[in-house]
């Protein structure tokens, strides 16, 4: 999917961020532990009423589907830490 694509289903890009598209990072989600790449990175703002800093679209390795959405309060490890 092309940057085009990827902005029109999930928003605006982050102009910056802690961590880039197409790095690597090791996350939770409900209590279980994941690993994927970042498909893209979204900029701040409001979802069903409530203020979302930036955010990461990930597609983890454990699990086909749909991607996650993953806070920065979520990712535990990047590539270069593992």
């Amino acid at each position: 999917m092309d940057d085009q694509a990827l902005e029109d289903l999930y928003g605006p890009a982050a102009t910056y961020s802690d961590h880039k598209k197409g790095e690597r990072i090791t996350f939770t989600e409900k209590g279980e532990t994941y690993t994927g790449m970042i498909i893209w990175v979204c900029a701040p703002g409001v979802i069903a009423g409530r203020q979302i800093p930036t955010h990461y679209i990930v597609e983890a390795d454990q699990r086909g589907g749909f991607p996650f959405i993953v806070l920065p309060s979520d990712i535990i490890e990047t590539a270069s830490e593992q």
